[in-house]
């Protein structure tokens, strides 16, 4: 959905003049919009993306496959013509041998259904005087229903000057500091009307169903190369799109003074307070954006920003922080590489996500910055883990310091210095209705203070000094999208325009549209308390709702209820503005005959997990992009709020974190959640009891471990049987856990038992019966009986391989024991040769696959090929290893240390 292809067509004719800007400023725009870092685009033909003087078959051939193309890969399409021509809309006294562009690309549109949008860029001769340019193009192209946004030169008659195409070739190549991090058309037509003044400059935005304009967020002409956001860390990231998208229409109040001036004193964190709406994000976006306060805001406030972190967990804040201090703190990222890699193994299974990502490493930076500002915004109150965790990073010994925003002040760090959002004033208001023209009375009520103070702001901008301005302007004017004319009456507050919007919206009579829309709030909805949604996985929800319309059409029309962060690339993700926009969602009146009738909220949360089952499976190898970044955070939370319990506990096992006590916490906090839900015995909740028992021992405490899971067991007997599979897997983990604390007979023993069972219930060739044979002999070694354990590797080796494989994890960690537990003889016997090669062969066959393992079983078979008397190879073999280890998982990962340490050991002997 994200690809963007490009085409650029320049007409020179040689009557009646040649056009000294062709073909330069024809090759000028196509190579800037080919550039990866600007225009991002690839050439819509096969070879190129410049059309030169083509006949009237060449540019419809061109066209055609320019949209098949561009549709087949649900692709935005860029399309440039320049120079000599003129368009009409099919005028009878149009010649035949003039191409009728307008009806033509109207055709194409409507052809090529899954099109994701069109941005054009006009700059040759009108035809005739007639109708204004805009009735022209929203009359040929409005028929097809799509998305398109227009750039067009207005000239009468013939002659072209090329004005508009170098203006905009000259901008694209050099940006524009006044403009944000996208150089879009509604701000370029500015650029162009300054720059051209012989001519008339026509802008066009156009949803699918009406204008917009604000423009389309998604159709974007290229990044800015010298946006204010250069420099910025947080340029070209989610961070600067949702800070532009909430000050668009921001002046800096006195609330940012306020802000600023108690984060420069000493306190450990300032908390940006107030109710729902209230603006609180707005300023701490004012704190980020480069040029909105730039005369109040120092340089460089602020070093990390997460927002929304109350939906998150705290270990999922402190990586967004870290990944921002990597870039914004000297000294940071070489401080987590050392913390990662001299930390011991023992200290990092203890330490959490907050440990390992930002404590660890602040405790060894050595940088200039005096105070590092990391800003953390809520939407409700701070939640008292990730409290917790921000009291933890306020007492660092370097100065730390914390910006919050919230809504209510319990909770915070000591010595917290709260400053409270400040609403404006009745005369404020009143002089902002009066400017705009609406003569409704202030509301009885008092208003939402985000609202107004973002519509008081707006005022500034003379946006509303053209033309009178009715209710319906001030709405759109706050969410950055229209509402058509007459579609609000009655009494309305001016104060909550969130709220006028959502009703406009869901109490439509029912169409199509109206239900699309509705669909796509629900959805969206559904996701809030997780995080800001992909598009790619908002479209498949959407759809399997019944939604028809493509996603971006229907983002657009929704304008400013919505945060939409790398719009237009496949990298989207989208959101609902705020908690007050949910809050106002969810307070709606539901539906009613005559109004649109949608999912429910189960539904959309059942939608959501069936699109990450489509598009971001857990099964699959490559878990990157994000849509797999949402579904590992929400996968689980979807599942459950659409009743299918057993699956969502299943998706947090597969999606466990490769930080131990991440994967102990979130089991607690599911087994209290099932607990609550479905009641203390169930089996979910008992199972969700054992994976708490066994992360708590995976990360550092198997005693309490035991703790936890002794007393589970008499439940789980008691409840599900004592032969249940659940039953089964808890006694094996007590046994296991009760050899690592010291009592290997007491495991051996249940192992022993264990496999009895086993082969009763499954076989005497079951995995399960083979893997507890196995735990028994490892257990029997442990207790001194080597000789019994020897014996038990060598019966059991052969008949695993042939059973379940000789790359089974049974069979190589049968393997791996029987050469760790052998008796050493140099030089190796055949026996021990033959064990060490499959070991080696083993990995070799999975590499790529699972390079984990593959590395891991090598690893050993090098170890024992030294340790019986091969060191030779065994150095050679290490040297491989380090390298492999290094090209794949980085030179301070654990692989790569251990590798470096077993040849640092052998080549020394």
């Amino acid at each position: 959905m994200g690809e963007r292809r490009a085409l650029v067509v320049g007409s020179q004719c040689e009557q009646p003049n040649l056009l000294s800007s062709l073909p330069d400023t024809a090759w000028d725009v196509a190579d800037t919009l080919l550039d990866e870092d600007r225009g991002a685009c690839v050439p819509a033909l096969a070879g190129t993306p410049v059309l030169l003087n083509p006949t009237t078959v060449e540019l419809n051939n061109a066209l055609d496959t320019a949209f098949e193309r561009a549709s087949a890969d649900q692709a935005t399409l860029l399309l440039a013509v320049l120079g000599h021509g003129e368009y009409g809309t099919g005028d009878p006294r149009v010649p035949p041998s003039e191409f009728h562009l307008a009806n033509r690309i109207s055709e194409l549109l409507t052809t090529h259904h899954d099109l994701d949008g069109l941005v054009l860029l006009l700059d040759t001769c009108r035809r005739h005087a007639g109708d204004s340019p805009e009735t022209e193009w929203i009359t040929a192209l409005g028929r097809a229903g799509r998305r398109f946004e227009l750039l067009a030169a207005a000239n009468e008659g013939p002659g072209t000057d090329g004005c508009l195409t170098r203006t905009v070739a000259s901008t694209l190549r050099s940006g524009s500091p006044t403009l944000g991090g996208y150089l879009r058309l509604p701000d370029l037509r500015a650029v162009v009307a300054r720059a051209c003044d012989r001519s008339a400059t026509v802008h066009l935005s156009f949803d699918g169903r009406r204008t917009v304009v604000t423009g389309d967020e998604g159709l974007w002409l290229a990044r800015n190369p010298a946006s204010c956001w250069q420099g910025s860390p947080f340029a070209g990231t989610g961070v600067a799109d949702t800070a532009e998208r909430l000050t668009r229409h921001y002046t800096p109040t006195d609330t940012v003074d306020a802000v600023v001036a108690a984060a420069l004193g000493r306190a450990p964190c300032v908390a940006i307070h107030g109710p729902a709406g209230s603006g609180k994000s707005t300023v701490l976006a004012a704190l980020i954006h480069p040029a909105i306060a730039s005369d109040s805001v120092p340089a460089a406030f602020l070093h990390a920003v997460a927002w929304q972190a109350d939906r998150r967990t705290p270990g999922q804040v402190a990586a967004e922080l870290a990944d921002h201090l990597t870039t914004t703190v000297p000294g940071f990222a070489a401080a987590r590489e050392a913390f990662t890699a001299t930390t011991d193994a023992g200290t990092l299974a203890r330490a959490d996500e907050f440990d390992r990502s930002l404590l660890g490493p602040l405790n060894r930076i050595d940088s200039p910055i005096r105070t590092i500002r990391v800003a953390v915004d809520l939407d409700g109150r701070l939640p008292p883990r990730l409290g917790d965790a921000l009291r933890r990073l306020v007492e660092l010994p370097l100065r730390v310091q914390v910006l919050l925003t919230t809504r209510d002040e319990r909770g915070l760090p000591t010595g917290t210095v709260p400053v409270p959002i400040r609403p404006p004033d009745e005369p404020t208001i009143a002089g902002y209705l009066r400017a705009a023209g609406v003569a409704s009375p202030l509301p009885a009520t008092a208003p939402a203070w985000g609202a107004v103070t973002t519509a008081v702001a707006a005022a500034t901008t003379g946006h509303h000094q053209q033309q009178p301005v009715t209710l319906n302007v001030i709405v759109g004017d706050v969410h950055g999208t229209v509402v058509q004319a007459g579609a609000i009456d009655g009494p309305v507050s001016i104060g909550d325009p969130t709220r006028t919007l959502l009703s406009n919206i869901l109490n439509t009579p029912s169409t199509q549209d109206s239900r699309d829309l509705r669909t796509v709030l629900t959805v969206l909805a559904a996701a809030h308390d997780c995080s800001a949604l992909p598009v790619r996985l908002l479209a498949h929800a959407a759809s399997r709702l019944g939604a028809h319309r493509p996603i971006r059409d229907l983002l657009t029309q929704l304008g400013g209820l919505l945060l939409r962060g790398q719009p237009g690339t496949d990298a989207e993700r989208v959101g609902l503005r705020d908690q007050a926009t949910a809050d106002a969602l969810a307070a709606a009146d539901p539906p009613t005959a005559a109004s649109p009738v949608t999912a429910s909220e189960i539904e959309a949360h059942q939608a959501i997990a069936e699109a990450i089952a489509a598009l971001a499976p857990a099964t699959e190898a490559d878990r990157t992009g994000v849509e797999h970044e949402y579904a590992e955070v929400a996968e689980a939370e979807h599942l459950w709020r659409a009743g299918r319990f057993a699956d969502a506990l299943r998706a947090v096992d597969l999606r466990s974190s490769p930080v131990p006590v991440a994967n102990r916490e979130a089991w607690a906090a599911w087994r209290r959640r099932s607990a609550a839900e479905l009641g203390p015995t169930h089996r979910l909740t008992l199972l969700a009891g054992a994976r708490h028992g066994m992360w708590l021992a995976k990360s550092g405490d198997p005693h309490g471990a035991l703790r936890v899971l002794e007393p589970l067991l008499g439940n789980t007997i008691r409840h599900l049987g004592s032969t249940d599979p659940d039953t089964l897997a808890l006694r094996h983990n007590l046994a296991y856990w009760s050899a690592e604390t010291g009592h290997p007979d007491r495991a051996r023993d249940e192992f022993q038992q264990l496999a009895r069972i086993h082969a009763e219930l499954n076989g005497p060739d079951h995995e399960h019966t083979l893997d507890v044979r196995l735990q028994a002999a490892i257990s029997a070694a442990k207790t001194g009986d080597v000789t019994w354990a020897r014996g038990q590797f060598d019966e059991l080796i052969p008949i695993s391989e042939r059973a379940l494989g000789a790359t089974h994890w049974v069979t190589i960690s049968l393997l791996d024991n029987a050469l760790f537990w052998g008796e050493e003889t140099s030089p190796a016997t055949t026996t021990t040769q033959h064990r060490i090669d499959r070991l080696a062969e083993a990995g070799r066959a999975i590499a790529g696959r699972d390079s984990d393992k593959s590395i891991g079983w090598r690893l050993h078979a090098a170890i024992y090929r030294a340790k019986y008397g091969h060191p030779a190879e065994a150095v050679t073999e290490f040297r491989a290893l380090r390298h492999e280890s290094i090209a794949i998982f980085g030179l301070d990962h654990a692989w790569t240390t251990r590798i470096a340490e077993q040849l640092a050991f052998w080549t020394t002997e």
